[in-house]
């Protein structure tokens, strides 16, 4: 722990933060909840979304935004250089970077300043091509150490040889808890899955879909709410208005109240074909609700299949109807997985033992470099 002669170490985060995602909200949390007696953390942006820029001025947090218009522009080069410039005059302790530009800047600004920095894998990015996957390497090289959110995702990004294996870090998401209304689950209408996720390829809405026009056929009165935003909003919607009856499904866009919709659900679900640990399933098991989600990337570390929710195979519609019918049928049985859910998250994924996991990261790496005097 950081004696009191020792001045909290500065931490400082670069990550796009062009849009509401899941590492957007963990930066957010890192921010927010670690000890500033301890350390004191800023953010660099290379693009900063106009709604979390209020959100970071409300919250009072030091920010730079770049404001990157694309890699091979001279004003990119122009702010990187002026950003090295500021890393070197400030002297932060550390830089931690997050998703796949925001880890090249990370060891970029590393090896320009001397300042030592952490790399973070937060999924395996099937979008990335050969060329993507040599840069992320030479990037996580320049690293300390890399940071994962599962340990399956860390061991896929071992075996393809994009990192060295002592290098590596798993520490598990964590999200705030909601507090649990007295009356309990829910207000909204019987039946009711809740799906929280961009409308992206990778998140396998169309599958999704094509699951709950199987458990329409079985449970009439289900409802879907899809909230999130993405590319692919218009032709889901095409999608779902050629099957499902008026209502059945909403799509809700962004959120930010998520634990709304939590108590109005009865079943949360995800149809992704990868992940890396989404909070938005922790956020489920916080809220004591049982999950249906396909077994890619950090999911079977979150989910004890057939305890606190079912795993299925990914792009596999009917496993994904049969076990939603299963539980929407059985309404004892859902609640039981609920309750099962929210042990889970109290036990695993709470957002104190994320921030004491960073904490103690952050740490041994100052005892590592020797810590700075007051």
């Amino acid at each position: 722990m950081t004696s009191s002669n020792q001045a909290p170490r500065r931490i400082l985060y670069i990550c796009d933060f062009n849009a509401h995602g899941g590492t957007q909200t963990h930066v957010m949390h890192l921010m927010e909840g670690l000890d500033r007696r301890r350390f004191a953390p800023s953010l660099v942006t290379l693009n900063l979304d106009p709604d979390l820029r209020q959100r970071i001025v409300r919250a009072g947090w030091a920010v730079h935004d770049l404001a990157l218009k694309g890699a091979l522009r001279l004003s990119t080069l122009r702010a990187v250089l002026a950003l090295a410039r500021r890393v070197r005059k400030e002297k932060p302790d550390l830089l931690h970077g997050f998703l796949y530009q925001g880890n090249i800047l990370t060891a970029l600004l590393s090896w320009m300043t001397g300042v030592p920095c952490l790399t973070s894998v937060r999924n395996r990015d099937i979008w990335k091509q050969r060329r993507h996957r040599m840069a992320s390497a030479l990037a996580h090289r320049r690293a300390t150490r890399v940071v994962f959110n599962s340990a399956r995702v860390r061991d896929e990004t071992v075996a393809q040889k994009e990192i060295a294996a002592r290098l590596s870090v798993v520490i598990a998401n964590g999200v705030p808890d909601f507090a649990i209304p007295a009356a309990g689950h829910h207000d909204g209408r019987p039946g009711t899955i809740l799906c929280v996720a961009s409308l992206r390829q990778k998140k396998g809405h169309t599958h999704l879909l094509e699951a709950f026009r199987q458990v329409l056929t079985r449970v009439p009165q289900a409802r879907l709410l899809l909230a999130g935003d993405g590319p692919m909003r218009r032709s889901l919607e095409e999608m779902a208005a050629s099957f499902a009856p008026a209502g059945a499904v909403r799509f809700v866009g962004y959120e930010p109240d998520v634990a709304a919709l939590l108590w109005r659900s009865d079943l949360f679900v995800l149809a992704s074909l990868e992940e890396g640990m989404p909070n938005a399933l922790l956020e489920a098991m916080a809220a004591s609700l049982p999950a249906v989600v396909t077994a890619v990337g950090g999911n079977p570390e979150v989910i004890d299949d057939g305890v606190t929710g079912w795993l299925v195979p990914a792009e596999d519609p009917s496993a994904l109807a049969a076990r939603i019918i299963e539980l929407l049928e059985d309404p004892a049985k859902m609640a039981a997985m609920g309750q099962a859910a929210r042990r889970r998250f109290e036990d695993h994924f709470s957002l104190r033992r994320m921030l004491g996991a960073y904490e103690a990261l952050y740490e041994s790496l100052g005892a590592e470099m020797g810590e700075r005097p007051a």
